[in-house]
């Protein structure tokens, strides 16, 4: 009987029942959405699950994973440098390379430093 959603979706619309003028309207949010800068497509985002009529918890559940995946560029490392725990807790990944070559510099720099010293004493 062509319902593809769980239990009756409780009145929530489905693509198949969304007016025409929702559904220009939830398009064009989406191009915006996903033509606009990632500072500005928070505020894009609440129209859009505004007419797809997301619960919290998917709302929640989308936010944290686009948080999580969020790519992490120099503007993003630079906003992130006023406070040096919020790289760890932000994107982890990131910060355990940025660790790792933060230990690799050091221990290169210790190694010429060592090498230096030997030529100069010798």
């Amino acid at each position: 009987s062509g319902d593809s959603g769980g239990g009756g979706g409780g009145g929530r619309a489905d693509l198949t029942g969304l007016s025409g003028e929702k559904y220009r309207y939830l398009r064009q949010v989406t191009i915006n959405f996903l033509e606009a800068p990632e500072d500005r497509q928070h505020e894009l985002w609440a129209p859009i699950a505004a007419v797809l009529e997301l619960t919290p918890d998917e709302v929640e559940s989308i936010g944290t994973a686009r948080h999580a995946h969020r790519p992490c560029s120099l503007a993003l490392l630079s906003e992130l440098m006023s406070d040096p725990t919020a790289l760890a807790h932000t994107h982890p990944h990131t910060h355990a390379a940025l660790a790792a070559t933060a230990d690799g510099a050091r221990a290169v720099a210790g190694l010429t430093a060592a090498a230096v010293a030997a030529v100069v004493a010798a």
